[in-house]
């Protein structure tokens, strides 16, 4: 699998922290060159990317109409690595315009117009990979225009695996369960999460990146989105 990514250009939207952060280093050690996507979080792009000889780029992925250029002033990109995401969640009932706009925009729309610069490289054995969210398959309160961005993206996956093929581009997905608690989530609640998974566990991190570089190298996979949660899509 490591002679797979010798050399590849990866693409990580929202890759200067958090899980974005870990599968950069995850590529970079299997020798692929990385870019580092961020918004807001300059200092830690610049410092990862000299960490792992990758390039930081910038761009605000609200900004809709700058997403093509942004695209093609990286030149070739190999693996388009679809992280980034606005999880500010509410109910849908009493959510304003403007979040939903800015959960679609960040988690639907964004990764979609990434998608169709992939179509305009026309690069074959490209791939595309969505980051989702187990909750995909679930009817989630009060998760409002977060959880059905999410849902729409996983529909788009398998839509423009199909639209994509005849280009030999592949599109897949993961949607993880926890990994790393929310920011704002109190420790007691994570460990009444782990308590109810199937497995008892989290996903790890490595279990993610592992699960991601399976979709990306293995070249009859497209169309799949592969529940990495430690069995919690049963419940």
């Amino acid at each position: 699998m490591n002679n797979f990514f010798d050399g590849k250009r990866i693409l990580i939207t929202g890759a200067a922290r958090r899980v974005g952060a870990y599968m950069a280093e995850f590529f970079a050690a299997k020798g692929a060159e990385i870019f580092i996507h961020a918004n807001n979080s300059t200092l830690e792009a610049e410092a990862l990317a000299k960490k792992i000889n990758g390039k930081a780029c910038f761009c605000d992925l609200q900004n809709l109409d700058a997403l093509p250029g942004f695209f093609r002033q990286l030149g070739r990109v190999d693996i388009l690595i679809n992280n980034a995401s606005c999880y500010e969640v509410s109910p849908l009932a009493e959510e304003s315009v403007d979040s939903m706009l800015k959960h679609y925009k960040i988690n639907f729309i964004a990764p979609v117009i990434l998608a169709q610069c992939m179509k305009n490289q026309a690069l074959a054995d490209s791939v595309i990979l969505n980051i989702l969210d187990r909750e995909i398959s679930l009817h989630t309160p009060d998760k409002g225009s977060y959880l059905i961005s999410r849902k729409s993206l996983a529909d788009a996956t398998l839509e423009l695996a199909k639209e994509l093929s005849p280009l030999q581009i592949r599109v897949n997905a993961i949607a993880p369960g926890s990994v790393l608690a929310p920011v704002f989530m109190p420790e007691k609640a994570m460990t009444k999460t782990i308590a109810a998974s199937p497995l008892k566990r989290t996903a790890s991190l490595n279990d993610l990146c592992e699960s991601a570089a399976l979709l990306i190298s293995s070249r009859s996979l497209t169309g799949q989105i592969l529940q990495v949660d430690a069995g919690q899509h049963l419940l």
